[in-house]
């Protein structure tokens, strides 16, 4: 396919384009977002599993049913926890188990925030091209 050069793109072509560029950079934006969030839910999840030693069996705690309900419990296992592995699956995983799992999920998500930063850095170089064309279009257009 062949590439057509911004600078035969129409003052209204180079506004799509820019608007395109904008909501690509909003989208990267989210997804960088979400993943930083998702990132600190398995931070919480690796600094929890440090909780499961022997001096805390037996302890009373809350266990969540809902992100704002919980109901008391005792922790009487200190070597196993459920780890939900996506679309509500569960398994059992030994404390050793849970944190390789869960370092390599921190892992991936920092990989792919990297991708996405990079990603997002050139949306915002070409942005800033296609608003120096677009200014150059519209200066060139009054000046005539």
């Amino acid at each position: 396919m062949a590439q057509i050069s911004p600078d035969q793109l129409t003052v209204e072509q180079l506004n799509a384009v820019k608007q395109s560029i904008e909501e690509d950079i909003e989208s990267l934006t989210n997804s960088i977002a979400q993943l930083r969030m998702a990132a600190s839910r398995y931070g919480e999840s690796k600094e929890s599993l440090k909780a499961f030693e022997e001096k805390n069996k037996g302890e009373k705690i809350l266990v969540p049913l809902t992100g704002s309900l919980y109901v008391p419990g005792t922790l009487s296992d200190v070597d196993h926890v459920l780890v939900d592995i996506g679309t509500g699956y569960l398994v059992q995983k030994s404390i050793k188990g849970a944190d390789d799992y869960v370092a390599r999920k921190m892992s991936m998500i920092s990989g792919n925030v990297d991708t996405l930063q990079k990603e997002l850095v050139e949306s915002r170089k070409k942005l800033e091209a296609i608003c120096m064309m677009l200014q150059q279009k519209v200066v060139g257009s009054a000046g005539k």
